[in-house]
């Protein structure tokens, strides 16, 4: 079996060329990060093997961050025999940088020069046989969208040609001159490395491209607009419509379209079959309350949770994203961080689980932990179905700038705890930003729709694993008590019993309820499920029923604001779910994991209480519990000053016996 390593500079179209060889769907983004760890896939042509390995992107073998390294490393290794090298034709000189490095290095590569089309609208030209003959190796022109690959494709004929030798002696007689002189000095290698390299990417560039590069990237519409004052209020206002788009005005008409067909095509013909076919109460109160009821509590979200993901994909493909941390690098860099944690928060919306693995293209491990740690404070999409139900039944449409609100307030903990995080356990101090800044253009519909299918499908996917499971074993807890006797009500059940002897610790933040501890238990596995619990406890078909029947004192579950408004932020951060749990124990290492669990629970018991009692107690009852917060918070100061000083306490990442 063949390997083909597929290699290119950040943002030139490699994992699209994956996707469209492959046949697969992994993650397209218009930004440089995208990809921060090696993926491969299995294809087969006629009777041959091949195993096609697509690559984080990187501009030369000086590594500036974690996934260039990874790239490196794999390039390095003996597997790496035959590379398919991405070259975009709007960024050809700094391309070529790579290429050459990789030529002289004897790797036997292939070149497909991506985004022709845009580079030609000015009468541009590459002399494709001048590049073939110079360098001696197969030059393509493609479209990584559209290209469909056969056996010939993947033939590899690099031939060492004399401009190449040439370039390799005065490669080589650098690294001479400096051993003889005993200046072994890398940086000072490398730097004349790259200066002999630019001098012949010059020969190349002034004989096989017509017309000479522009500035790709920045327009004019950057000029004007890419100012914090400017840019920063539009970006706001984008993601403002984004949410009441999503989730007030459209979303909810198609959720009771959507829940409607699955309710007359599944759930009623299997229900009559089954009264027909067994009187038990038990199996027909299993499917319609533990089975139905549960999926499609959540299932219901899912063509909201496709609406939001179309937004996101369209912010992400048009450019915008990359703008935005382009802009917030400067502010980001107080806080130990840089403008890539913005990939980061903003995946946070769609699945903290995922952004959590995106956290691997910060530039150092602090900031990797970090990044890691902050994740989980973004309101995922698990959390906004929780949201718009619970928001929804305490001010109707209003409800839209509590949403808001819960949004802002997981932003500023995660600037909070940024700063925090700095000052004591995982300082990282100045930082660079080094991005690949792409034009704004029109997102493209394919990538689009690919990333929505992907991500619904992942939905989807968890819905019935994970989801489908835990609601089954929720429903039989909360019907079954102590003697495996099904009772059919919720308070002589095993789950209300566990969930009674707890709940005097919740009852400071107004959620003592034992049936609203037994939704946070269970939203411990995955928020999604805190719906579905709802509905089960509340025996409600759909969730629009559930939404009114919050409000109601008759019901098992109802919330008034206080407690409603304590719940949500309880909600937003509490726990992260079992799925982020594993990746952030991956990630980071239990030491991390421990901490970033035990803030959130402190983080998000404190601020319930705060909006509680403020709520239900009045504002200077308020204002005495944030004094004694504030106090509480200077004491730690002053101790932990303190303890620094005497060295009794050391920073994890910085102390030589730590770092051991």
């Amino acid at each position: 079996m063949s390997k083909i390593h597929i290699v290119g500079n950040p943002n030139s179209g490699k994992t699209t060329l994956f996707n469209s060889i492959t046949k697969s769907s992994e993650h397209v983004g218009n930004w440089h990060g995208v990809t921060v760890d090696k993926v491969s896939k299995l294809i087969k042509f006629k009777d041959k093997n091949y195993e096609l390995i697509d690559l984080p992107g990187l501009y030369s073998f000086n590594a500036f961050s974690l996934e260039e390294q990874i790239s490196i490393d794999e390039i390095n290794s003996s597997d790496c025999k035959n590379i398919l090298y991405l070259l975009d034709a709007n960024n050809f000189k700094r391309g070529l940088l790579l290429a050459l490095t990789l030529l002289i290095n004897n790797k036997n590569i292939k070149i497909l020069i991506n985004n022709y089309k845009n580079f030609t609208k000015n009468n541009a030209k590459i002399d494709v046989r001048y590049l073939k003959k110079v360098l001696g190796c197969e030059v393509e022109i493609i479209d990584a969208q559209k290209l469909k690959a056969s056996e010939e494709f993947f033939n590899f004929k690099t031939q060492t040609t004399a401009f190449i030798k040439t370039l390799q002696n005065e490669i080589n007689n650098i690294k001479n001159q400096e051993k003889n002189t005993n200046e072994n000095d890398e940086n000072i290698i490398e730097y004349k490395k790259i200066e002999i390299l630019y001098k012949y990417i010059l020969k190349i560039s002034n004989n096989c491209v017509k017309k000479s590069e522009t500035i790709y990237g920045y327009t004019k519409f950057d000029k004007r607009f890419l100012k914090p004052c400017i840019f920063l209020p539009i970006f706001i206002l984008l993601m403002f419509g984004v949410v009441y788009f999503t989730f007030f005005l459209i979303g909810p008409i198609v959720t009771n379209v959507f829940l409607n067909i699955l309710y007359f095509t599944i759930q009623k013909p299997v229900m009559a079959i089954l009264n027909i076919a067994t009187n038990s109460h038990f199996v027909i109160a299993l499917f319609e309350e533990g089975v139905f009821g549960a999926c499609f509590s959540v299932l219901g979200f899912l063509p909201q949770i496709s609406l939001m993901y179309l937004f996101l994909s369209l912010l992400e493909n048009s450019g915008l994203i990359t703008r935005m941390a382009f802009l917030l690098d400067d502010f980001l860099e107080k806080l130990g961080l840089n403008g890539k944690i913005v990939y980061t928060l903003l995946m946070g919306f769609g699945c903290s689980t995922t952004a959590t693995i995106s956290a691997k293209n910060m530039p150092d491990t602090p900031s990797k932990i970090k990044a890691s740690l902050l994740a989980p404070l973004i309101s995922c999409s698990a959390k906004l179905p929780i949201y718009s139900v619970v928001a929804g039944a305490l001010l109707g449409v209003s409800g839209i700038w509590l949403i808001l609100g819960l949004y802002l307030l997981g932003i500023v903990m995660a600037i909070v705890l940024a700063i925090i995080f700095e000052k004591t356990i995982l300082p990282t101090g100045k930082s660079n930003l080094i991005i690949e800044f792409p034009p704004l253009k029109l997102p493209n519909l394919i990538n689009i729709l690919t990333s929505i299918k992907t991500s619904c499908k992942q939905f989807i996917t968890k819905v019935f694993g994970v989801i489908f499971g835990a609601s089954i074993i929720l429903w039989l807890l909360s019907n079954i008590n102590i003697k495996f006797q099904y009772v059919g009500d919720t308070t002589r059940s095993i789950l209300y019993s566990f969930s009674s002897i707890i709940s005097w610790i919740f009852k400071p933040i107004g959620l003592n309820n034992p049936n609203i501890v037994c939704a946070l238990l269970v939203g411990l596995v995955a928020k999604e499920l805190i719906l579905s619990t709802f509905a089960i406890i509340n025996k409600v078909p759909n969730l629009k029923i559930l939404s009114a029947s919050l409000m109601a004192t008759s019901s098992a579950i109802n919330f008034n604001l206080a407690s409603g408004i304590s719940f949500l932020v309880f909600t937003l951060l509490y726990f992260p779910c079992i799925s982020n749990l594993g990746v952030l124990l991956k990630e980071v290492g239990i030491k991390f994991t421990i901490i970033g669990v035990c803030i959130q629970l402190v983080l998000g018991y404190i601020l319930s209480y705060i909006v509680y009692v403020g709520i239900s107690k009045g504002v200077i009852y308020l204002l005495l519990v944030l004094l004694v917060v504030i106090l509480i918070c200077i004491a730690i100061n002053i101790i932990y000053k303190k303890i620094k000083s005497k060295k009794i306490f050391c920073n994890c990442l910085t102390c030589n016996k730590c770092k051991k």
